[in-house]
């Protein structure tokens, strides 16, 4: 039997999920874009972005600022975006995905993982796995 209850939550929760997407500028978007291209090279730079968007690394800078971001946040929000899909989907250890998401320190990666979900990457994957 159909749920009125559930499906206006499901409908709610659809439309929060799109008025978030909405919320991405063109720019932010091309900017998470290429950081995250560039991170499956093992590096991202802000002026290698910018350059990527032709323009120099302070317009960038401004142009984020003026839309409420920052190159770092969205640094982070893709490296996050990125870790978590490779711990559910991939056998990577932690140290290499560490390195190809740009950090120095496999406990750089540990600490900050930590910070966003609560759990340490190896956590992660384990309560990821199907059938838990």
């Amino acid at each position: 039997q159909p749920d009125p209850l559930l499906r206006k939550t499901l409908e709610a929760h659809a439309l929060s999920q799109l008025a978030s997407l909405d919320t991405d500028s063109d720019l932010t978007s091309k900017v998470r874009h290429s950081i995250q291209q560039q991170l499956m090279h093992g590096i991202t730079r802000q002026d290698m972005v910018a350059e990527d968007l032709g323009m120099t690394s302070r317009t960038l800078q401004r142009k984020l600022g003026q839309e409420g971001v920052s190159y770092q946040k969205l640094l982070d929000e893709v490296r996050q975006k990125m870790a978590e899909d490779y711990l559910r989907n991939s056998e990577l250890a932690i140290p290499d995905i560490a390195l190809r998401l740009g950090y120095s320190e496999t406990t750089s990666f540990h600490r900050k993982f930590k910070a966003v979900t609560g759990k340490t990457p190896g956590e992660f994957r384990q309560s990821e796995k199907p059938g838990r």
